[in-house]
């Protein structure tokens, strides 16, 4: 049997003689006949109807485009057929055995850490529906699974969002409803892009069910599925033959905010080219950058699938990584120029891609933001002569039609830093263990009597921060900001300006210091002129500083991924308020800022001002390398 080292590489879990394998290539023949048959004339599973018609990879210009349509009628809820481009049915999606026979770079798929007869967190029912729901669907099934990775409450308008045909149509490119919209169809976007590959092969996997349960299908198989003879996790797939990929390491020499807009230019590059994005760190293969220790992550794996959900199902082999061609500074450079890579790299199927995208970055490109629209429109297309689908419109999910869709296309081609929230949400997906702590600890720490409506958000970024890159005040200013503020947004929310009364009794505080939450807990709790009672995780481990590199030097009870959960935890209760302060000099606070403004907020109409931002000039921290301290 392989075995499963720390990155968790996959491969045969048994040679078989040449004639039981000849058996076996028969048997799966012969099923995969017959199951073919069946798809013809049967529903391949049941779901509740949805409001789009069909699911598609879009992808340009690459192979054969698979369309995978829901037909309603009053007799079904759903039957689900393949089509290709020339409206022939499909086979089953076959795993080449290249592919299961080689090591394989696995993905995180806890539930092979399961006792025999449990079901891990990750289960097959749950990966298909990531895999399956990319296209916009009704907002009470369908396309949630895929919103539902975002850090977003169950609340949020994010997650809340209906559709107001009218209200859309008078609606201009600068109102919430169609920037919402915006936000969702760009996520459902980049979703696409990272899983759609996958698509005609978790249809297989449905017909072919696991033996040990972890495929929540009524099927029963006698023996071990090919899967499971070949030790393939939950979680990966070799998705489409015509796939191209884009690898690359996330970084760990500096803070997590900052390493993540550092590599947002390598999901500009990959929506612009359609290709998928894998995320590889810690891996005993390939050039040296991916091979080095990925220090901001302490499991077994080291890299950042200890506490975030995969980049994609798709998964690489050994032979994959070392076919690989190298990402040089001119091709980059020409992709700046053109919009597109050197034609010597198009049919290359694996590029890897270093730093030469490091820095800043920038704004999106217009091919990235056209890569997005391209895909949007894609789940709107009409029926044309190359392909025959149930009669769909351009009025098919979320009921969008034509002149919605153009003012969502305004939205996304003219703002040109709207795809970064889209981009830093997508990099911020929890996987289900992670949610499941964070969850656990907000149970614990917020009050029965929580309103959202009368609770402030205060982040506050101090420790190392103060050190060079921004100014910082003590805690005894922050109490009288919020004070400030409380009365401002009660005037603002009122009108009333004849009373000292407050909307505001509560404020959520994160920070990494120690020393600011103490002094809220034990200087402010209870304090006759200071009428707020403060929530607080108490079990955060308070590191002090965002340096990644340090997250594991250090002599504490607490680990990288401890740090991590604690970082996660803070975002996640800053989605809580219906207003919230921010400093604007912290990349980690740009993340908060990106997912409040896709509308990640518990309060429908949250309200978001930086230090910068604020009224009292005495509160106005500036930021910048070399700055000196106001106070720490």
């Amino acid at each position: 049997p392989t075995t499963n080292i720390r990155y968790s590489f996959r491969g045969s879990a048994q040679n078989k003689s040449p004639f039981t394998m000849r058996r076996q290539t028969q048997k799966m023949y012969t099923v995969a006949l017959f199951l073919s048959f069946l798809l013809a004339i049967a529903p391949i599973f049941q779901t509740r109807t949805f409001s789009a018609s069909y699911l598609q990879r879009a992808k340009d210009g690459a192979g054969s485009s698979y369309q995978h349509e829901l037909d309603h009628d009053s007799s079904t809820s759903g039957q689900l057929k393949l089509k290709n481009a020339t409206s022939r049915s499909t086979s089953l999606f076959q795993n080449s055995k290249a592919w299961l026979e080689d090591i394989r770079l696995s993905n995180a798929n806890d539930e092979l850490e399961q006792h025999e007869h449990e079901v891990g967190l990750m289960t097959d029912e749950f990966v298909h529906n990531l895999i399956l729901h990319s296209a916009p669907m009704d907002t009470v099934d369908g396309s949630l699974s895929v919103l539902n990775q975002t850090m977003c409450p169950d609340k949020s308008p994010f997650m809340t969002w209906e559709e107001d045909h009218e209200a859309l149509q008078k609606a201009n490119s600068t109102s919430n409803a169609i920037i919402q919209l915006a936000f969702r169809l760009s996520f459902l976007a980049l979703h696409e892009n990272q899983f759609g590959p996958a698509r005609n092969e978790a249809l297989a996997r449905r017909q072919r069910p696991r033996r040990n349960g972890a495929s929540n299908t009524n099927s029963a198989s006698a023996s071990a599925s090919v899967l499971e003879q070949n030790n393939v996790g939950v979680f990966d797939y070799e998705c489409d033959p015509d796939t191209q990929y884009l690898v690359a390491a996330h970084s760990d020499a500096t803070g997590f905010g900052y390493a993540t807009k550092e590599f947002m230019p390598h999901i500009n590059l990959a929506m612009s080219t359609g290709r998928v994005l894998l995320i590889m760190n810690s891996v005993p293969y390939g050039p040296k950058w991916i091979r080095n220790k990925y220090r901001a992550a302490s499991c077994a794996r080291q890299d950042l699938q200890c506490m975030f959900l995969p980049m994609s199902p798709c998964v690489l082999s050994k032979t994959d990584l070392e076919n690989a061609t190298q990402l040089v500074k001119e091709d980059y450079e020409h992709y700046q120029k053109t919009g597109k890579l050197p034609d010597e790299l198009d049919n290359k199927k694996v590029i890897l891609s270093y730093h030469l995208l490091g820095g800043w970055g920038g704004p999106s490109s217009v091919s990235t933001r056209e890569g997005y629209m391209r895909i949007i429109s894609s789940f709107y297309e009409k029926s044309d002569s190359t392909r025959t689908r149930s009669s769909i419109d351009i009025a098919a999910g979320w009921n969008l039609n034509e002149d919605i869709l153009d003012k969502v296309k305004e939205v996304i081609m003219n703002d040109t830093w709207f795809l970064d929230h889209v981009m830093r949400s997508y990099m911020l997906r929890p996987n289900l263990t992670t949610q499941q702590n964070i969850t656990r600890t907000l149970n614990r720490i917020l009050p029965a009597d929580f309103n959202p409506e009368s609770s402030i958000g205060l982040a506050i970024r101090a420790g190392d921060k103060c050190i060079e890159e921004s100014q910082c005040m003590p805690f005894s200013d922050y109490a009288q900001l919020i004070r400030e503020f409380a009365a401002k947004r009660t005037l603002a929310r009122t009108g009333d300006n004849t009373t000292e009364s407050s909307l505001y009794d509560t404020v959520v505080l994160t920070s990494e210091s120690r020393a600011m939450l103490d002094a809220a807990r034990f200087n402010y709790t209870g304090k006759e002129d200071f009428p707020f009672r403060f929530i607080i995780n108490d079990k955060d481990v308070m590191q002090g500083h965002g340096s990644a590199i340090d997250f594991g030097n250090t002599t504490a009870d607490y680990n990288q991924d401890d740090v991590m959960l604690s970082s996660l935890t803070s975002i996640q209760m800053q989605m809580l308020s219906e207003s919230t302060v921010l400093n604007r000099c912290s990349n980690f606070h740009r993340m908060i800022q990106s997912l409040l403004l896709m509308g990640c907020s518990g309060s429908k109409n949250n309200y978001m001002e930086t230090l910068l931002q604020n009224d009292n000039p005495a509160f106005r921290m500036r930021c910048g390398n070399g700055i000196k301290r106001r106070l720490l």
